[in-house]
């Protein structure tokens, strides 16, 4: 069946029925002339904005759910307080609500002087649930199955690519950095990334992605969650250690950074053990 939406473009369909009249011998195809529209869906690498930093905003990482089936949605925490709500377009702007965060690691009151990650959980309201594509995607944006990577990343630095769908940037790849470079943040949650082919990994806006591998790159069937994009760094190098050829042994993160050649990460197993601590047990839709 083919939708048209005037009587031009049904015009256009008898001309083609002239040029093809074998074709359209042998299938009867329907025609029906109406304003067609497509249902907006809540998903994956969107777009998800905080009504009190006007058009500032950050990327949905993924969806989750607890054993109740409640859904959530995964972002960064900065500029995410609790109880802020959040907006997003479905689709078509204006931004409407589509939940309220109920925890933000950035903002808590416990938190360590060295966070051990950057996450903010949005409880996604009943009006939008059934608005929302909960599956996951790889970067060809086809449904997969989820795990958790559970191996040392090192052991992948250099060697795999990485892949996120960020709200600016959409897909991007990169490389994890390699392992000396990593080790020299002295932060076992953290992981840097570097962008390919010229294109930082992720730019302002991108926070909040997911970050992930495809598990088998001829079925791309499965993908595994490795972590989550917090911001640019940048290394704190005095003069006197770039002369002497120091390791780097500090860092800043630098949220929503633009044109960053190292992104900063945290990882998801970090990320779920926070939550988990603080009464929130969560996992992937389509996770095995």
């Amino acid at each position: 069946m083919i939708l048209l939406k005037d009587a031009q473009a049904k015009h256009i369909h008898n001309n083609l029925k002239t040029l093809y009249t074998d074709f359209f011998d042998v299938y009867n195809l329907k025609v029906v002339v109406c304003d067609a529209q497509m249902s907006p869906y809540l998903r994956q690498g969107d777009k998800i904005f905080r009504p009190q930093l006007d058009q500032s905003y950050l990327t949905l990482g993924c969806f989750v759910k607890d054993n109740t089936r409640r859904v959530y949605a995964l972002t960064c925490s900065h500029g995410v307080p609790n109880k802020c709500h959040v907006n997003a377009c479905l689709g078509n702007p204006p931004p409407r609500l589509i939940g309220k965060c109920i925890i933000s690691s950035h903002y808590a009151d416990n938190t360590p002087a060295r966070i051990k990650t950057d996450v903010a959980l949005i409880e996604i309201i009943d009006s939008v649930k059934n608005e929302c594509h909960l599956s996951m995607v790889n970067h060809a944006f086809q449904d997969s199955k989820v795990c958790i990577h559970d191996g040392n990343l090192q052991d992948i630095a250099g060697k795999v690519h990485v892949y996120k769908i960020g709200a600016s940037t959409s897909v991007r790849k990169g490389l994890i950095k390699s392992p000396d470079f990593t080790a020299s943040i002295d932060r076992k949650e953290l992981f840097v990334v570097t962008g390919l082919s010229g294109l930082p990994f992720a730019e302002g806006g991108d926070s909040g992605s997911i970050v992930f591998i495809n598990e088998n790159s001829s079925a791309l069937d499965t993908i595994k969650v490795i972590g989550m994009v917090s911001g640019g760094i940048t290394m704190n190098t005095t003069e006197d250690q770039k002369e002497q050829g120091a390791s780097i042994n500090g860092m800043e993160v630098v949220e929503n950074a633009n044109q960053s050649d190292n992104i900063c990460c945290y990882e998801i197993k970090s990320t779920l053990e926070y939550l988990k601590e603080n009464g929130w047990v969560v996992s992937f839709e389509n996770q095995v």
